[in-house]
């Protein structure tokens, strides 16, 4: 009886250099080639392991976003208070889109104390204006115009805030958004974070003017960002750095 010999299929060598390629991890581990929606390859970019297709940009190679304090975003949104960078103030790798923050200032909520009070009926001072900023005595609290109010304080969501937790801390382009621990829950340690360029601060004219805030007990505190204003809540001022409490 004859035998039949077998058939051995062999790739080519450009097939299987490819095929090798394709399939190789980045140096982080994570694969470089990002898949579209239809299965098909899109932009090779760095996986940053942001699930919000946000990367940090790097000082070398063709990324230059984060150098410049900017966050290079791909198909999701940016974050609010971030605009479109120009090519002098950093760009990022293909497919993906320089943001940096928006520090136009804004427009002031007051330039006396009077300005802060919110009820014009009101013939006591609700709270100070420093450099553009409310800072209001307890029980009031910064509205959404600026001015000093008797307000429940908002929840997270409310301020499209993000609650962290695990820790209970903000990012560093973050500020706490609320003093209200019951913001997140009550069951887990949490706090609620929101992008500190979407936060309207304090402005000498148009340069940013830093703050820290001073409580009841002594000693100082970062400032907080309520319904989209910086200020000092539940009673503390404001002072600015190295100025110390008194």
């Amino acid at each position: 009886m004859a035998f039949l010999p077998r058939t051995i299929s062999v790739l080519p060598l450009a097939a299987v250099a490819a095929l090798a390629f394709a399939s190789a991890p980045a140096c982080d581990g994570s694969l470089a080639t990002v898949l579209s929606s239809d299965g098909g390859p899109e932009a090779s970019v760095p996986d940053s392991g942001d699930p919000d297709g946000s990367t940090p940009g790097t000082d070398g190679g063709t990324s230059t976003c984060a150098a410049h304090g900017g966050l290079c975003v791909g198909k999701s949104p940016p974050p609010a208070g971030y605009r479109v960078a120009t090519a002098a103030e950093g760009k990022c790798e293909t497919g993906a889109t320089c943001y940096v923050p928006d520090t136009a200032p804004p427009t002031p909520a007051c330039t006396t104390d009077q300005d802060c009070n919110g009820d014009s009926s009101v013939s006591s001072l609700m709270g100070t204006c420093f450099h553009g900023v409310c800072i209001c005595q307890s029980p009031y609290h910064v509205g959404t115009n600026g001015k000093c109010a008797n307000i429940k304080l908002p929840d997270c969501q409310s301020q499209s805030g993000t609650c962290r937790q695990t820790p209970a801390t903000c990012l560093g382009t973050e500020i706490e958004t609320t003093i209200d621990p019951a913001a997140c829950g009550d069951l887990v340690e949490a706090v609620c974070c929101t992008a500190t360029a979407a936060c309207k601060g304090a402005f000498d004219g148009a340069t940013p003017v830093d703050f820290a805030c001073c409580g009841k007990a002594g000693g100082t505190r970062p400032p907080v960002c309520l319904n989209g204003w910086k200020t000092c809540a539940d009673g503390a001022f404001a002072i600015l750095p190295g100025a110390g409490c008194k």
